[in-house]
Formats: C-alpha cells, structure tokens, sequence
C-alpha cells in the first residue's frame, strides 16, 4: 500500500514539473499585430480588385493600388500597407478615378507610402474641402482634384509638376501655398479657383500652360525670373491690380492679361513682343510705357482700355499691329522715341475718332517721316520732343 501511495506522489511530481515546463497552461502569445498594416484577407475578389471596407485593391508583386472605392464613402484612411494570405503589399498608387464623383467623400488621409495619385483620382468629390498630397507624390495629374469642394490644399516640397486642369472649378479660397520646387503649371491647372490669398509663384517655376490661372481671385502676384514661358490668356479675367513681368519671359501670349478690369500698372522690362489681346479690355490702365526690349505690340494688344490716357513708345519698336489701341477713347497723347516710325497695322492700330486734336510726339526732325508712314490718319497735331 505504502508503495501505491509513493508512486502516485512521483507521478504528481513529474506532471507538476512537466506542466510548470509547458508555460503553465497559458495560451500561447498571439502574434503582434502592425497598426501600418491591413488585414484585407477576408476582402471579395471582383474584377476591380479586392473589395474591403469601400476601397477596392489591385495587389502587384509587392505593391498595391487603391483602384476604386464605393460611391457612397464618407471617410478614407488609405493604409500604408494591405496584408493577405500571409503576404504584404506597400500602397503606393490611388489609381485613375479611383474616388471619382464620390460626392459625400468629406475626408481622406493618405499614407506617407503614396507615390502616385492618379488622373482624375478625386474629381467631383464636391465635399472634399482640404486635402494633403503625401510627400512622395511628384506630380498632380490631369483631372486631379477638378470640381471639387477643396477650399486648401498643402503642397509636398517635393512637388514638381500640376497637370492639365488639375484643380480646375474648385474653390482653392483660403490660403494655398504652392512648394518652390514645381517647375511646370499645366492648362485651365487653376482655372476658376479663388486663390485670393496667393502672392508668389513658386520659386522656379518655368512654364506655364494656357488659361492657367484664368478668373482667379488673386489682386498681387510675383514672377519669378525663372519663368520662361506662359501660355495664352494664362492670367485673363483675374483681379491682378499690377504686373511686373519676369526677366526673362521674351514673348507675352495672347490674352495674357486680358480682362484684368483692376490692373492698374503694368511693368514689362525685357519683353520683345506684346501678343495679341495681351491687356485688351483693362479698363483701369490709364498709363503705359514700352521699353527698348519691345519690338513688336500685336493686335489688339490693349483693344478697349476705356481709361487708358498716356503711352510712351520706346525707339526700338518696329510693329504697331491691328486694332492694337483701338478703342482707347482717352488716349488723346502718344510719345514715339523712334527716329524710324514703326510699321503700323492696316486696321485702326489707333483709333481715329478725334484724329484731329489727337497729338503725336516725335523726335526733332522726324514729323515727316512719321507723317509718311500713316500717322496722319490718327493724329492731327505733331510736337516735336
């Protein structure tokens, strides 16, 4: 019995140390979970991509792509990373249109792993108010963010490019300040946004596109010396009150400031060429100088300046196309430094309504020269300077 009793003991021992081995019982440490990534395991497969939580993803290699998301989305959180049977994929791309016309989309955080927004990725996203573009992202492509409810957006430092219409008919109406290291502005990139608290371009920018900053609100602008090109009619219909041009911008487009009823002064050292309707209808420019850079004033360069009074035309100028003072009602005085009068358009390049009192200045000498070349048809009286 005594030898019964002593087994049992030794067995109690032995599980006892056998058990305290094993952990004790306890259940095993559950597997650490990372907040950056997303368990999309238990997502449906559909021919836009896994469906999880309203976004749809197209997983590639070891990367991932948000292709779509429901319509109906309020809030998104873009993860930085999806998991799915056992594998790990980095997001790094919203695909094209891939929240297009979600209207009731309100907000949207993006990860830092984000690397390219796609074409016309949130346009129509009318309740989307304020958006911050990830820091990776190089580029804001066409459609982008175009009729949206965006009233700001913060800019990378490392953005260098906004594409065609990429803001287009979006309100952009507090403070938006664009990185100093976009280079290129695409066309209609700002058409019809406020943009009423923006006083510089970035910092090197080169080129910008047509209509790009038409009917924005801004009333003072700096250009950058860096800015080369401009396209046509690039700040038409805005409420500039003055412009200085940059050094080396040689030719303004067509319409470049045209329907700027506020501007008052303008400034375009360097200029070679005034293009066609460049200030047509500013109505509050009472004064105009052309420096010794231009050469040619276009067509209907400052056509229907209501106000306009006084210009001075500088001695290197060779061209005064069509129609361009034509309608200037109050420009009663011009001053010509040329002793070689330029070329005048066939059509009204002054208007010849009060001809007879209009009064022409000339350099001494030179009031046949001028009179030679057809300037008799819009000015009356010649006074040598």
């Amino acid at each position: 019995m005594k030898s019964k009793k002593f087994l049992l003991a030794a067995f109690a021992v032995l599980f006892a140390v056998t058990f305290a081995a094993c952990g004790g019982g306890d259940e095993p440490d559950p597997e650490p979970v990372d907040p950056d990534v997303l368990d999309i395991s238990g997502g449906e497969d559909t021919p836009n991509g896994i469906h999880f939580n309203g976004l749809y993803y197209l997983l590639e290699g070891t990367t991932a792509t948000v292709n779509k998301a429901d319509e109906e989305v309020i809030d998104v959180t873009v993860p930085m990373k999806v998991k799915r049977s056992g594998n790990v994929y980095t997001v790094t791309t919203i695909g094209n249109r891939a929240f297009y016309m979600c209207q009731g989309l309100a907000n949207v955080s993006m990860s830092s792993s984000i690397e390219e927004i796609g074409e016309a990725a949130f346009s129509g996203c009318t309740s989307l108010t304020i958006i911050t573009i990830p820091a990776r992202v190089k580029e804001i492509k066409k459609n982008c963010f175009s009729s949206t409810g965006l009233k700001s957006v913060e800019m990378p430092t490392g953005l260098e490019k906004i594409g065609d219409y990429a803001f287009n008919g979006s309100p952009l109406n507090e403070q938006t300040k664009m990185s100093s290291g976009i280079t290129e502005i695409g066309n209609y990139a700002f058409y019809g946004c406020s943009l009423v608290n923006l006083k510089s371009l970035p910092a090197y920018i080169q080129k910008i596109g047509n209509l790009a900053f038409y009917d924005c609100k801004f009333t003072e602008l700096s250009f950058p010396s860096s800015l080369t090109q401009m396209g046509e009619r690039a700040f038409g219909d805005s409420s500039l009150k003055s412009v200085t041009t940059p050094a080396n911008l040689k030719v303004l487009p067509k319409g470049a400031f045209q329907y700027c009823n506020n501007l008052e002064t303008i400034s375009i050292e360097g200029v070679t060429e005034i293009g066609e309707d460049a200030f047509q209808w500013c109505q509050k420019l009472k004064k105009v100088y052309i420096p010794l850079s231009v050469i040619k004033i276009g067509k209907a360069a400052f056509f229907d300046c209501s106000e306009l009074a006084e210009v001075s035309i500088s001695s290197n100028v060779k061209n005064i196309e069509n129609f361009a003072f034509s309608n200037c009602y109050k420009l009663r005085e011009v001053t010509c430094y040329g002793t070689n009068p330029p070329t005048l358009g066939t059509n009204e390049p002054f208007t010849p309504t009060y001809a007879s009192s209009n009064k022409l200045y000339v350099p001494k000498g030179y009031v046949n020269a001028y009179k030679n070349k057809g300037y008799s048809t819009y000015f009356g009286k010649f006074i040598e300077l």
